[in-house]
């Protein structure tokens, strides 16, 4: 999310008529990651709310409300001093008073997970009653809070028309990939990668279930970029099943343009996902795809299994059926290839770049 926001404003700020500022909450003055223009106003308000994470349930509520009482107090300072015109949330802790903040400026949320992320999130770490319940809930809230924004812009079809039947605000206009397009790869290396975070949504888990269902691996190997807190139990899983040989943890990598161009295939095993920017990611360089049909985003990358395979949601064995299919077939890996390199020009970033800007200019006409 915060490579896609970066490339967003760098942008934006080399529009006319733009001028783009970049407000954080929990930056604690560190250097951003990624590197903004010279061009952006930048200001870490440095409120922490991430100091009461081990809070009990009720202090944590009542310490982070006061907090947000100040957050608000300080936002709206902001844009009436910077005259400000369009406020952009990706649904931070702001996202609960921002429809009700006191500038004449217009209010946008902009959601990078599902509308049900906080549901999703609570049914991965277990689906009993408790989760469920405030799973819903947290569901409700984020529709209550989002109804009464000027807009809220949506990564997926499928969420906008869930969206249409309780939001007349509604907008969809999809991510772009974080690399430009780049050669197509030859397909030469026998390697299958996969890259998130080492945690439940990811489900990683899954992958490694399933890959005990490839009989034929046809020498090819799968490895597997990210940290997260789920590495020992994975790793212990991977040596369980015996498959040192065929999976590898490869750690975060900086580098992740060579990592795809040495891959012939990308695998996608996440229980849930808002937009999945890892499969367009792959298919800028021609990666074909094996993904989850999981909620959202991966069925409107894939369509009638041109650029890769899409199987069923949760359907350990036909996901390691799905890859061993394609590594042991070397013209159909080719022909998706050619499809998933065509398909990446539906999501160019001038393409995107130029949605969010005519939204926009049709706020400030």
């Amino acid at each position: 999310m915060e490579r896609i926001l970066t490339e967003k404003a760098n942008y934006l700020a080399n529009q006319p008529d733009f001028k783009i500022h970049v407000l954080t909450t929990d930056q604690k003055n560190k250097d951003v990651f990624y590197e903004l223009s010279q061009k952006i106003a930048v200001r870490h308000l440095n409120l922490d709310f991430d100091q009461y994470f081990d809070y009990t349930l009720i202090n944590k509520y009542l310490s982070i409300k006061k907090l947000q009482k100040k957050y608000k107090r300080i936002l709206e300072e902001y844009c009436l001093a910077n005259d400000i015109n369009i406020i952009v949330s990706l649904g931070g802790k702001e996202l609960d008073f921002l429809y009700k903040l006191n500038t004449p400026c217009t209010k946008i949320c902009e959601l990078h997970f599902s509308i049900e992320v906080r549901e999703q999130f609570m049914l991965a770490r277990g689906k009993t009653l408790k989760n469920r319940l405030i799973g819903k809930f947290r569901t409700y809230q984020m529709k209550r809070q989002t109804k009464c924004l000027d807009k809220l812009i949506v990564l997926t079809k499928s969420d906008e028309e869930k969206l249409k039947q309780t939001h007349k605000n509604v907008v969809q206009i999809y991510n772009f990939s974080s690399f430009e397009k780049n050669d197509k790869v030859l397909l030469h290396k026998k390697n299958i990668v996969a890259v998130g975070k080492l945690d439940p949504q990811k489900g990683f888990d899954l992958l490694i279930d399933s890959c005990k269902n490839i009989e034929n691996w046809n020498n090819w190997v799968l490895h597997i970029y990210g940290e997260g807190p789920d590495k020992t139990f994975l790793e212990k899983k991977v040596k369980d099943n015996n498959l040192q040989d065929h999976i590898f943890f490869m750690g975060v990598n900086t580098s992740m343009e060579m990592v795809y161009i040495n891959s012939s295939l990308f695998v996608l095993s996440s229980r849930y996902e808002g937009f999945p920017m890892v499969l367009l990611e792959a298919i800028s360089f021609g990666i074909p795809l094996v993904s989850f049909d999981c909620e959202t985003g991966p069925k409107e990358i894939i369509k009638n299994n041109d650029c890769g395979l899409l199987v069923e949601n949760g359907q350990i064995r036909k996901l390691g059926k799905a890859i061993e299919y394609m590594i042991n077939n070397q013209v159909i890996l080719e022909e998706k290839s050619l499809k998933a390199f065509t398909k990446s020009n539906e999501f160019s970033k001038d393409k995107i770049m130029r949605e969010w800007i005519q939204l926009f200019k049709n706020f400030k006409a």
